[in-house]
C-alpha cells in the first residue's frame, strides 16, 4: 500500500472513508474524530504529495478512486461509508459512479463534478510559484470558514493553514 493511512474507533465498528480537501492532510479530519469513533471504525488516508504520501506523477480522478478501493483491498474491507470535501468529495464523486457495490452511502461536501476552469487553477498555481502557499492559505480561511467560526476556533484554522503551507 502506497498510501500512509490511520484507522481510528473501534474494530468490528461500521467503516468510514475520511478522505480530504487539495493541499491538506487527514489531520483536517481531526476535531470530528471523538464524535465519528464513538458510532464508527474512521479510516483516513493522505492522498499522493500530501502529508505522508508520496506523489507518484501525475495524478489523475480515477487514480484517487482506485486508490481508495486498493486501501479498502488492503485492509480487508467490503463495505464502507465514505465522505469527501473538496477533492475528496470529487473522489467520492467517481467511487459512486465506478464503485457503487462498495459503499453504503457517499457524503460529498463543497466540490462538484468539476472544480473550477483551468484559467483560474493556472492564475492560482502562478500565484503560488510567486508568492508561496500562504497566499492560497489565507484566501482559503477566508473561503472555508465563516468569520465567526475564525473568531471562536482559531486554532482550527490555524492548523488548516499550516497544512496548506506545509503539504
Amino acid at each position: 500500500m502506497n498510501l500512509d493511512y490511520q484507522l481510528d474507533g473501534p474494530e468490528g465498528a461500521p467503516v468510514i472513508v475520511l478522505s480530504n480537501s487539495l493541499g491538506t492532510t487527514r489531520a483536517m479530519w481531526q476535531p470530528q474524530i471523538e464524535a465519528l469513533t464513538a458510532h464508527f471504525r474512521v479510516l483516513r488516508y493522505d492522498t499522493h504529495g500530501h502529508g505522508n504520501t508520496t506523489k507518484n506523477g501525475k495524478v489523475t480522478l480515477a487514480q484517487l478512486g482506485e486508490d481508495v478501493i486498493a486501501l479498502l483491498d488492503h485492509l480487508n474491507i467490503d463495505r464502507a461509508w465514505f465522505c469527501g470535501i473538496s477533492m475528496g468529495g470529487l473522489t467520492g464523486l467517481w467511487l459512486g459512479r465506478f464503485a457503487p457495490e462498495r459503499f453504503y452511502g457517499l457524503a460529498v461536501a463543497n466540490t462538484a463534478a468539476r472544480i473550477g476552469d483551468q484559467a483560474s487553477w493556472l492564475s492560482r498555481a502562478r500565484a503560488v510559484r510567486q508568492e508561496g502557499m500562504a497566499v492560497v492559505a489565507a484566501g482559503a480561511a477566508d473561503r472555508w470558514f465563516t468569520h465567526a467560526f475564525r473568531q471562536k476556533a482559531p486554532e482550527v484554522v490555524e492548523a488548516l493553514c499550516h497544512q496548506l503551507t506545509h503539504t
